[in-house]
């Protein structure tokens, strides 16, 4: 009996601790995923005037801003045992990221399958309201590979009296930035022979890696500055498995750049040139997370009106 009562008492300290910790790990804010998604749904509603296309997603469109950012809220378990983070390696047994200690997933992808499932099967159901609930879901992990440190990655969290929260997640620019348009933005490719999974998947990596390719370019600083003839990776590290560098590699995570935890803050409160180069970079991330977003809308609408024989 006491062996029972010891086990179930190890057991809840360790759920317990998984939700403290686990659900401190998180992305952009909520609100700013929100900002994202209603701002792509009003470009999305312009390119279906553009192509004459009907919108089967008007009536929720609302219903996805809010659970794009509600995914990092709740439920809170599937919260807590799955963080939002890209693993470049995932197919690779010996590198792949695994689970922490606490057996919370350390990459996306489970639950991100899980969201492209669920988004699915409600399409091919017409259950309207879920069609809504898992679009916002979904949105919400590909908008998340617009961030450096979510597809580097690099473990930040926040706890009571302990700020290791990444500045990026929370830029008010964010919610200030006007979406430079790409004339790219209205047309959904997609292959005859490719799934609707596949298409999910592919549009999480693309998105993902593009940000990846931005962080190994150089930074745009003239030859006077400390940084001119450096790439992105003074900031944001990417983790490569084989490098024996960094003691958390191999844990699934890289660290910081040179320039440590505070260094994109510190160069968009720098000087006019350090603020045009932060502010340039995160742009590109902001249009990235816009297109990204847009593009899903189109191509889940497409599919909602195919099935609903409104084409």
């Amino acid at each position: 009996m006491k062996k029972k009562c010891f086990r179930k008492i190890v057991i809840a300290n360790i759920l317990l601790a998984t939700v403290l910790f686990s659900h401190a790990v998180l992305a952009i804010s909520p609100d700013n995923h929100q900002h994202v998604t209603r701002l792509s749904s009003s470009i999305y509603k312009d390119c279906l005037k553009q192509l004459g296309v009907a919108d089967s997603l008007y009536a929720g469109l609302e219903i996805i801003a809010a659970f794009s950012g509600e995914e990092d809220l709740s439920p809170i378990l599937t919260r807590s045992f799955n963080w939002h983070f890209f693993d470049a390696y995932r197919d690779n047994e010996e590198y792949a990221m695994g689970r922490h200690f606490t057996g919370a997933r350390k990459s996306l992808h489970h639950i991100y399958d899980k969201r492209a499932d669920a988004l699915i099967e409600a399409l091919d159901n017409g259950r309207e309201t879920e069609v809504f609930e898992y679009t916002g879901r979904l949105l919400h992990y590909i908008q998340d590979m617009t961030v450096p440190a979510h597809v580097a990655p690099i473990f930040h969290y926040v706890f009571p009296l302990i700020d290791r929260s990444d500045y990026f997640d929370e830029m008010p620019e964010w919610g200030t930035t006007p979406f430079s348009g790409n004339p790219e933005t209205c047309l959904v490719k997609k292959d005859d022979n490719e799934t609707l999974k596949q298409w999910f998947n592919n549009i999480l990596n693309t998105t993902a890696n593009e940000t990846r390719y931005r962080i190994q370019q150089q930074i745009p600083l003239n030859n006077n500055h400390p940084l001119s003839g450096k790439t992105w990776e003074e900031l944001w590290v990417i983790r490569k498995p084989q490098d024996d560098r960094y003691e958390d590699i191999m844990s699934g995570f890289a660290p910081y750049g040179n320039q440590g935890k505070d260094g994109f803050e510190k160069l968009c409160n720098g000087s006019d040139r350090e603020r045009e180069a932060c502010i340039g970079f995160f742009t590109r991330s902001f249009n990235m997370a816009i297109v990204s977003t847009v593009q899903t809308l189109l191509l889940i609408n497409s599919i909602n009106l195919k099935n609903n024989d409104q084409i």
